[in-house]
């Protein structure tokens, strides 16, 4: 009976027993079933392997599930051997069975153990999707032991069966390759090529790009670590990511998956830096298909991406597309020799012969067929070798000879197929009343659909913009309706992005508003805004949504992450307008926050300030303490950058005061961390340093290590200002441990900066400027300007201390030239009198005008205490100087 189930001693062992394993794993094998090629999968021999299941068992088993309908066996040619051997596919009932256990597999609740020793509960069908490296439902379910998934162990595992690691799920399936051996060997000897490092494939639609790079693509993975990234219309800078961050964890690198976890919002500067550091010293190959498909968001990700190619020995890079927008700069690269091109034509009457006579068209037809199609691959491989050629133009003949000739239930599907906006599982087609699994096959193997990876199909643009003109428009409608349903019913985050495309299209606008007023946070937190700010762009403007506040608001967050600050702010007006007309007090109070922080970033720190103020009152008023308390903080920060450190104090105590009621330990410790900085600007240095102690403790007890990394930087520069280089030095050291855990590169740079403070004073001069070096790198890539000039400054100790005098000078003038545009007076202040005591040794003059300088800068600063505090080190200065004399 349908339904069984058997106690096998299988069973005692897996999470599932060796019935519903044997479904699971025949059913991605079962939608294409070919006499001519079948996988070595589909045997039995080869299935008792890769199930960790006996012979005797599996004979059992798989004789039931025939006898039951669920099974079929045939003979076919597998790749490994001259003769037929036996394999085995799923029926029409056993892929509905099939359907229905996966679903309810992916369901069941097991115990995670991740990398940390923790566990927690999760769904199985969770942790495929957490993987992202290809691995199936199955591969998961038959890794679970005493219903404990190891994520550790099971990656340890891959790594260790295989010398190279590859993620190619969204790489089509090649049923044949005829004609291009020669561009294929092409490929095969640029990788071999010690200089070249892109390679361009390029062609029209249908001629084989795809498939030539996808045959070369399956031997190269066995010289290097490998992944094919397709492009689509929806491919983001963090899903595409996402797939490296992947394939670098089977490798045992997770600095860049680990800060796509820890950063809902992903600043591209930092997490590309990580992805090239990642890359260092690694063999690895890139494939990005369907490059015309490239959306401007992604672009300047692939040309950094090139750039640092340039810098990695092993590391190559193949762009396949009809066109290759300018993703390098391609006339440097070729004066160069780092890059070469294929240019597909045509096939040739022989080759284009062998796909002809696969398709069963007899000899004395064939060289009508090749006129008729062109030499096109895909047209060549639609043709019926059952109907006569009435005609030679291409689109003629799809219309009239390929699409003409579908049954009902065929054309239907490829119209349902048509619909989806990019590949997608063949469980969308069955949403469908009607449809079945034979005319998903029937399609595959007329090529009309194709399978990119095991049961998720798509079919060719060509026939995707043929087809979809036929639907009638309330057709249309019922088919984005249906495809919306789909998404939403799984329940992820880029599937919500296609439910929103699908309303939208459906004439559904205020169901994909509501969508978006629900998940449209959480859209932009997975790295989807320029999905979210294309979808709000085809809103109907003029009209009124009932969610129109919620619209307003994350256009304007999708304008902030564009850097657009001025529409950016408009929106967040608007925003404020219309909370304010709904009297939404919190959604006031967010809204000045978020206009205040565009406003400080642009230095306008009055106008800044008056948003902030409104904001604190009102989170006073409704009692939203937390906000009260980031609130303070920020005018705290923004008093101290303008050196008012008794106005800033007074901030900061709010915010300590607040964020100890409120029991919000990260407010807290940045509380102690400003107000430790406060008290050293004011000369109190023991003071201070206690403080930042303090800061250090509340931010490990807040569980915040991007906290933790700035607390034990700023503890680090106290202990380094009071000469305790020794407990500096472990400072920066933890600092830079906490900061490169997470990827936060920014903070990585901050600690390595001050780490080479204290490896100058030990004096460790190669390894100061080892980390002067990578602190610069990272600051130039995220305009950290003032940082970069405090760097500078440090060159120039280190060239002194090398008695190369001359070079000292260049940097010394560099960071001046910086620090005047970026830098605060105090800064400024600090770099004449540090360079004038220098320089004093060397040449009295220049030291002299250098003091006399910063005795000017320290009569502008405003606040009192610490414009004394300046005149007197600077009187001393000069007091010293005149002794000298």
């Amino acid at each position: 009976m349908a339904g069984m189930r058997r106690n096998y001693s299988y069973q005692r062992k897996k999470l599932l027993s060796l019935r519903d394993a044997v479904i699971l794993h025949l059913e991605p094998f079962s939608s294409y079933a070919n006499p001519y090629d079948m996988p070595e999968a589909t045997c039995q021999e080869e299935m008792s392997r890769l199930l960790f299941a006996s012979r005797g068992n599996l004979s059992r088993v798989m004789n039931e599930l025939k006898k039951e309908g669920y099974l079929n066996d045939m003979r076919a040619h597998v790749p490994i051997g001259k003769l037929r051997r036996k394999t085995y596919v799923l029926t029409e009932v056993g892929m509905q069975e099939a359907r229905s256990l996966r679903r309810k597999t992916g369901e069941r609740k097991i115990r995670l153990k991740d990398e940390n020793d923790e566990q927690f509960e999760v769904m199985l069908g969770e942790i495929p999707k957490d993987l992202r490296d290809g691995s199936s439902l199955l591969d998961i379910a038959l890794s679970v032991r005493k219903g404990v998934f190891d994520k550790q162990a099971y990656l340890e595992r891959i790594k260790r069966e295989s010398e190279f690691v590859s993620i190619e799920e969204d790489m089509p399936r090649t049923r044949h390759f005829f004609g291009r051996e020669d561009e294929r060997e092409e490929i095969l000897e640029w990788f071999e090529s010690e200089t070249e490092k892109i390679l361009e494939v390029k062609g029209v639609a249908g001629i084989g790009k795809t498939a030539l790079v996808a045959t070369a693509f399956d031997e190269l993975r066995k010289r290097t670590n490998a992944i094919w990234l397709k492009l689509t219309d929806q491919s983001t800078v963090r899903s595409i990511l996402e797939q490296i961050a992947a394939l670098l964890n089977l490798l045992g690198r997770k600095k860049l998956g680990t800060y796509l976890k820890s950063h809902k919002k992903i600043r591209n500067e930092e997490v590309l830096y990580i992805a090239i550091d990642e890359f260092k010293d690694m063999d690895l190959l890139f494939v990005l298909d369907g490059c015309e498909k490239i959306q401007s968001n992604l672009i300047a990700f692939v040309r950094f991406i090139a750039r640092g190619l340039r810098g990695q020995r092993g590391a190559k890079a193949i762009f396949a597309g009809r066109s290759i927008p300018k993703l390098y700069d391609k006339n440097l690269y070729k004066r160069q020799g780092l890059s070469r091109r294929i240019v597909l034509r045509k096939l040739d009457y022989e080759s284009s012969r062998k796909i002809l006579q696969l398709k069963g068209v007899e000899n004395w037809r064939q060289e009508e067929a090749y006129a008729q199609t062109g030499g096109v691959p895909f047209f060549l491989d639609l043709v019926d070798p059952t109907h006569e050629f009435i005609t030679t133009d291409v689109e003629e003949y799809l219309e009239e000879e390929v699409l003409s000739e579908l049954r009902r239930d065929e054309m239907r599907l490829l119209k349902i197929a048509s619909t989806f906006y990019q590949p997608v599982h063949s469980d969308a087609f069955f949403m469908w009343k009607g449809m079945r699994q034979r005319t998903v096959n029937s399609l595959v193997d007329k090529s009309l659909l194709f399978e990119v990876s095991p049961m998720i199909y798509d079919t060719h643009d060509i026939l995707r913009d043929s087809v979809s003109e036929k639907l009638g428009p309330q057709t249309r409608k019922n088919y984005h309706k249906k495809a919306a349903m789909f998404h939403l019913e799984q329940g992820d985050i880029e599937s919500m992005v296609q439910a929103s495309l699908h309303l939208i299209d459906a004439g559904q606008k205020n169901e994909a508003v509501g969508l978006l007023k629900e998940d449209g946070r959480q859209i932009i937190a997975k790295g989807h805004s320029e999905d979210l700010y294309n979808i709000l762009h085809r809103l109907d403007p003029e009209r009124r949504y009932p969610d129109e506040p919620e619209l307003a608001f994350l256009r304007g967050e999708c304008l902030s992450i564009r850097g657009s600050w001025d529409k950016a702010i408009g929106e967040y007006e608007r925003y404020l307008t219309i909370c304010e007309k709904m009297e939404d007090l919190a959604g006031v109070s967010t809204s000045l926050r978020r206009i205040a922080g565009l406003q400080r970033r642009r230095g306008n720190h009055k106008v800044a300030l008056r948003r902030l103020e409104k904001s604190a009152k009102i989170s006073d008023d409704i009692g939203d303490l937390e906000g009260l308390a980031d609130t303070y903080y920020n005018m705290g920060a923004i008093f101290l950058k303008q050196d008012n450190l008794g106005r800033s104090q007074e901030y900061v105590e709010k915010c300590l005061e607040t964020a100890e009621i409120s029991g919000n330990m990260a407010e807290i410790a940045k509380a102690h961390q400003a107000l430790g900085i406060i008290k050293e600007r004011l000369g109190k240095q023991k003071e201070g340093l206690r403080t930042k102690r303090k800061a250090v403790d509340y931010a490990k007890e807040s569980g915040d290590l991007h906290l933790l990394s700035n607390c034990y930087t700023d503890l680090g520069v106290s202990y380094y200002r009071l000469e305790k280089n020794e407990e500096a030095q472990k400072s920066y050291e933890k600092a830079v441990e906490s900061a490169r855990r997470i990827g936060d590169v920014r903070a990585v740079a901050f600690g390595l900066y001050n780490a080479a403070s204290a490896y100058i004073e030990k004096p460790d001069l190669v390894k100061a400027e080892e980390c002067l070096n990578e602190a610069v790198e990272i600051f130039e890539v995220v305009q950290e300007e003032n940082m970069v000039a405090s760097a500078y400054l440090s060159y120039g100790f280190i060239y002194n201390m090398r008695g190369k005098w001359g070079e000292a000078e260049e940097y010394f003038e560099k960071n001046l030239d910086l620090i005047e545009n970026s830098g605060s007076l105090a800064d400024l202040y600090e770099s004449y009198r540090t360079i004038g005591q220098i320089t004093l040794k060397r040449d009295r003059r220049k030291g002299l005008a250098y003091l006399k300088k910063a005795s000017a800068v320290a009569e502008r600063v405003k606040e009192v205490s610490l414009r004394n505090t300046f005149r007197s080190e600077i009187r001393d200065l000069l007091s010293k100087a005149a002794r000298r004399e």
